[in-house]
């Protein structure tokens, strides 16, 4: 009896070693107790002196969560100071009873100098200890208890300072969470160790499950190794369940923690797993009913700070918060479980990202987003399509109207176009009577009648170079950009306006640079932009005496590189207050007139990035500008046909050389 005596107290001296090692080794420290923050003493407020007894060992996940959670609240900033002291029982794998009394006398001698304020007990071992041995340990502290089953509290006598949390593990609300995943389930296998924890709980078990009997065959496993526990879970069919309690000792003598047997019979089992505590989510069990540990521990915390307040007030036991479903979105995927025959409150953990669930509202957000900038998309190349039929319909009306303006143009020249085709005409019926004559005579020469053929060319020439320009003048076409010399433009204006002049008796004034480069432009467009200014000058001087009808042009390199073209007129000028409608559309100063030549004037020279402008001279009359701007430069050296085209007969002899030149 001696040697196991002895062998008791060198067992508790080395529980004692490991309970100081616990708080000053890094290692088990970072495994089992969470090292306390300093909290600074205040001289006014003494520090409380608590002592945390565990029913298990350290190294227990529940009482490590439970434990650090408390340790954390009670060493917040405002609370009152507090020295935590750590004891741990080992009940669940070393029977209390041939040790009790030598551990006892060991805690009795440890604390002799200590003043102990409160123990929290974890685990109705602890609070049977405390409770016993409170006389000759801690007779002025108050004792909280926590992890303690309701159940087990209904017959017990406990001392009025004497208070805490207890727990209602929730066992028929796991299995229904087990029956609500699989409705078919008929049988149900609980499973336990053969140590005195693993026992303590099965009343509690046996007494909920009273409820199934007629709905379930519920089957006990106990005293049995690990091995065979091992080795029966796994012919289990996956119809069946398995309400996992705790194996911290098998009947083999082997010892565990809890969690670790579950990892291990969850392993093989075909069948799912279910258990009410809150520390074997995560290793293995597919759902249960639990109370969070680490809660409990917060609460108690306020509990200890709340009854060393008032030492010797009673306290009420606190209230006993409500289990909840948590589950394992892992083993429910692994047994074909859906989510959807849980709860809708429960926390289902370890679920694998998901977009919509982790970021839902980020994901409604850019949902949102992409569909505003798609509508905004759809709403700008809608409007682009309906802008560019508009535009396109606008280059139609614009053409049609320029038609139009030029047919309106031919229309008035009419006179002065049959006369320029009279005259070669009348030069042909001329000749070929001259020469019908010689030949009756017989005295026609074959030089005389070369020289008549020769005139009758020229003059056919002459009449068929009148229909060309009238005819470019108004054949309806396509906008066509070509490099054109401009000098050979404006003489092809001159020249067919030239007849009308004469008709009105005004004097042409041109001066034309023939060294300017070629432009870029439409030949047939900036001709009638031309035209229209030529022809509203000659209509402004109606009323001028005739000798002082004045029409000029000159065409001349600008200082930026570009081409002006100045159209001026001896007339009235344009009254000052009409200046600024002068471009628009329908606006007139003639009464006869449409209000479209200069409007379209304009149009064609800004399609031609240039600018149209007008103003009053000072000596009188009007002046028209016209400016193309560089970028319509043209570098390239003259093609053949546009070297013959300079040459051609449609450009006038009096505008091949520089200065002013009456026509």
């Amino acid at each position: 009896m001696r040697e196991m005596a002895g062998s008791g107290v060198r067992l508790l001296a080395l529980a004692a070693e490991l309970t100081w090692a616990g708080l000053t080794s890094p290692m088990l420290r970072a495994q089992a107790i969470p090292e306390p923050v300093p909290v600074a003493e205040s001289p006014s407020q003494p520090p409380w002196n608590v002592v945390t007894l565990i029913g298990a060992n350290f190294l227990t996940p529940s009482n490590v969560t439970i434990d650090g959670a408390m340790r954390k609240a009670l060493m917040a900033p405002g609370r009152h100071p507090v020295n935590l002291f750590s004891e741990a029982l080992d009940a669940q794998r070393f029977p209390l009873s041939s040790i009790e009394q030598e551990f006892a006398a060991l805690l009795a001698k440890k604390y002799a100098t200590t003043h102990v304020d409160a123990v929290v007990t974890l685990g109705s071992a602890a609070l049977d200890f405390a409770e016993k041995h409170r006389d000759e340990l801690w007779p002025d502290a108050r004792i909280l208890f926590q992890v303690v089953p309701l159940e087990s509290l209904a017959n017990r006598s406990l001392s009025p300072t004497t208070t805490g949390i207890p727990v209602q593990w929730d066992i028929a609300g796991t299995v229904e969470l087990a029956l609500s995943l699989r409705p078919d389930t008929r049988r149900l296998v609980v499973i336990h160790g053969s140590g005195d924890f693993d026992r303590s709980s099965v009343h509690v078990t046996r007494r909920q499950l009273e409820a199934f009997q007629k709905r379930l065959h519920i089957e006990y496993w106990t005293d049995a190794s690990m091995d065979q526990f091992s080795r029966r879970i796994e012919q289990l069919s996956p119809d069946d369940a398995v309400l996992y309690l705790s194996i911290a000792r098998d009947a083999a003598g082997r010892t565990f923690l809890p969690r670790e047997a579950l990892a291990q019979l969850a392993s093989v089992s075909r069948a799912p797993i279910y258990a009410p505590f809150d520390s074997y989510i995560g290793h293995g069990i597919v759902a249960g009913s639990l109370y969070s540990y680490e809660a409990l521990g917060t609460r108690m915390a306020d509990l200890v700070q709340e009854a060393l307040a008032a030492p010797t007030t009673p306290i009420p036991w606190a209230t006993i918060t409500k289990a909840s479903c948590v589950a394992d979105a892992r083993q429910l995927e692994h047994f074909g479980m859906s989510q959807a025959r849980l709860p809708s409150y429960c926390d289902v953990r370890f679920a694998p990202p998901s977009l919509w669930r982790d970021y839902r509202w980020y994901v409604v957000g850019a949902v949102l987003a992409i569909l505003a900038q798609s509508a905004l998309i759809f709403g700008l190349v809608f409007q682009r399509r309906a802008r560019r039929t508009a535009e396109e319909e606008a280059r139609n009306r614009r053409s049609e109207l320029m038609q139009a303006s030029r047919l309106a143009l031919a229309g008035e020249l009419t006179a002065s176009i049959a006369h320029e085709i009279n005259q070669p005409l009348g030069a042909i019926l001329a000749n070929a009577g001259a020469a019908e004559a010689l030949l009756r005579r017989g005295k026609a020469s074959s030089d005389e009648l070369s020289s008549i053929i020769a005139d009758i060319k020229k003059a056919d020439l002459r009449a068929s170079e009148v229909i060309r320009r009238v005819r470019a003048l108004v054949t309806s076409r396509q906008s066509d950009l070509k490099a054109e010399a401009m000098d050979s433009i404006v003489g092809d204006v001159l020249a067919f306006l030239r007849g009308e002049a004469e008709r009105r008796g005004i004097t042409i004034e041109a001066a034309l640079d023939a060294g300017l480069p070629q432009m870029e432009v439409d030949r047939v467009q900036v001709q009638q932009a031309i035209a229209n200014l030529c022809v509203n000058a000659m209509d402004a001087m109606a009323q001028t005496p005739q000798g002082s009808r004045r029409l000029g042009i000159r065409l001349a390199a600008c200082g930026d590189g570009g081409i002006e073209i100045v159209v001026t007129d001896t007339g009235p000028g344009v009254p000052q207050d009409q200046l600024p409608r002068l471009f628009e559309s329908f606006f007139t100063t003639k009464v006869e007139g449409m209000g479209l030549g200069l409007s379209i004037s304009r149009s064609i020279v800004e399609a031609h990035d240039g600018t149209l402008s007008a103003r009053n001279l000072d000596a009188g009359g009007a002046e028209f500008r016209i400016l193309f701007p560089a970028s319509r430069r043209v570098t390239k050296p003259l093609k053949a046909a546009d070297e013959s085209l300079a040459a051609s007969p449609s450009r006038p002899p009096s505008v091949k050389t520089q200065g002013t030149v009456r026509l």
